[in-house]
Formats: structure tokens, sequence, C-alpha cells
């Protein structure tokens, strides 16, 4: 399927990704926060069924729980999120993180890490389980959880549902079939739902 076929009907993530976590977008605190802001008010002025499904908020800006009340009020979910492109934290930092996310109001917690070994991979599914245990679609955490290590080696990441995470990213190809990965370590659309497929078997 062309990129377009992959996404057609798939709600849309609103995303501005700095610099500080691996982005484009050169702002400070300040700045980011603002520029949510600022997108969320043009936002309101739009139909309800154009506006996105939901907005990405980056959790080490600071400004988390003033995006979610402001886009909560336009029925606009929160994916808070959170990048270390060099490391995989130690388990209870991640788990901090993932709850001071649920903690602010997200409506679901990302974290996308670094691993320089497989165990820094099986620690990050660990903590992805744990966050996610318990009955039915809300996890023990409170809300759902995407959690992905980086890179090739922690591709099985973002392929493993078993462990409890509630979405990952792919490459979709461009209107020129060009497929550019956002992150290291993505994996093309049709090979991670063949994956998805076989592992929810």
């Amino acid at each position: 399927a062309d990129g377009a076929d992959a996404v057609a009907g798939a709600p849309l993530l609103l995303t501005c990704r700095t610099a500080a976590e691996g982005g484009r977008a050169q702002l400070d605190d300040a700045a980011y926060g603002a520029l949510l802001r600022s997108v969320l008010d043009g936002l309101a002025d739009w139909a309800p069924e154009r506006r996105p499904a939901a907005i990405d908020v980056e959790v080490q800006r600071g400004c988390l729980p003033q995006i979610c009340a402001q886009a909560h009020a336009l029925d606009i979910d929160v994916v808070a999120s959170f990048h270390d492109f060099e490391a995989t934290p130690a388990d209870e930092v991640l788990e901090e993180v993932l709850a001071r996310m649920a903690r602010e109001g997200a409506d679901l917690a990302k974290i996308a890490v670094w691993p320089t070994s497989a165990d820094d991979v099986a620690r990050l599914l660990g903590v992805c389980a744990r966050a996610t245990a318990g009955a039915g679609a809300r996890s023990g955490l409170g809300v759902p959880v995407a959690a992905m290590s980086m890179g090739a080696l922690g591709a099985v990441s973002r392929v493993a549902p078993t462990f409890g995470s509630a979405l990952t990213f792919a490459v979709v190809p461009d209107e020129q079939g060009q497929a550019r990965a956002s992150a290291p370590g993505q994996l093309p659309i049709q090979d991670v739902r063949r994956c998805l497929e076989l592992l929810r078997a």
C-alpha cells in the first residue's frame, strides 16, 4: 500500500518536537509552551471534526498541566512524551516520568529511550509491562502507555504488544515513495502490521 492507503482514516497526532528531544524546533521551555497554547487557541475556531485527535506534549518542558486543560476543553487528547537519545534511564526514573505524566493529566504516556545493551531493552519492556498491569483498557498507572527502545537493538519493542504498549510508531512512505524514519529504529508500517498480527495471534 502507498502512504495514503496506509494512513487513510487514521487519527492525527499534532507534534512539535524540540531539539532537546531529538527534533528540529529550537525553542526554550517558555517558547514551546507558548507555541502549543497558540496552536490550541487557533484550533478552537476549527470545527470539532477537523481538529487533530491528539497533541504531543514533552513532559520535560513543564507545561503539561496547562496544555492538558486547554486541549481537553477542545476534546483533544494529550500524549505526554519523554525522549532520551543517549541512554535508558534507571527503572525508577522511567516509572516516575510515567507517573508524572498521568498525574499532570495526560491521556497517554509515551517514553522513547536509547539502549546500550539487550538488558536496557528488557528493562524498558519490563517498565511498560508493570505500568500497564491490571484489568481493562486502563493500566495500573491510570493511563495507557507507549514505550519504545530506539535503534536496531530496540526494534523488538516496537512490535511487542504483549508487554502492554498501547501504540507504536512506524514509517509511512511519502508522496515520492520515500520512507524516512522520524526516530532511529522505526520500521515500515507494513512490517509492523504483519508483526503485530503474528504476535497477537
